[in-house]
């Protein structure tokens, strides 16, 4: 059962997402703790990797969710999560993980990107199903992208 403070959380994220037009947001005590305003999959692993360390307790906001991002939000261990449009896939990986979350719109297809890397990048965790495992994948891939790009 979700519990009125997880309902509430989910709000503010919702609220704080409408008020300053972000593509993904991570809240703690209230609080935005980081945020991207570009649909980035870099951007939003590097913001679940800065939050990583300091706030397994937080909630995140996105404005899309497919498994990728979910499979981020599990590993971060999300209390909760807003979503203004997700996947099946998306919000059945977050139900494996026992996140709850709210949906505003469910769409069947993925997010259509123009960045060969960002769609590279969500491709390589596709058949995987621990959130572990997948951000072992994309922190290693995305590490080389840095190294080979500097």
């Amino acid at each position: 059962m979700v519990s009125h403070e997880i309902i509430e959380e989910i709000s503010v994220v919702q609220t704080y997402m409408q008020d300053h037009d972000v593509f993904a947001v991570i809240h703690h005590q209230r609080k935005p703790i980081g945020f991207i305003k570009e649909n980035d999959f870099v951007s939003f692993f590097n913001l679940i990797k800065d939050a990583d360390s300091d706030y397994f307790d937080c909630y995140i906001g996105i404005k899309y969710l497919g498994k990728p991002e979910a499979l981020l939000c599990r590993y971060i261990e999300a209390k909760g999560v807003f979503i203004h449009k997700g996947t099946m896939k998306g919000i059945a990986t977050l139900i494996v993980g026992n996140i709850p979350h709210q949906i505003e719109m469910l769409v069947k297809q993925g997010i259509e990107t123009t960045e060969n890397q960002n769609e590279q990048l969500r491709e390589s965790i596709m058949h995987v199903d621990d959130p572990t495992k997948a951000y072992d994948i994309l922190n290693q891939k995305i590490l080389q992208m840095t190294i080979h790009s500097g």
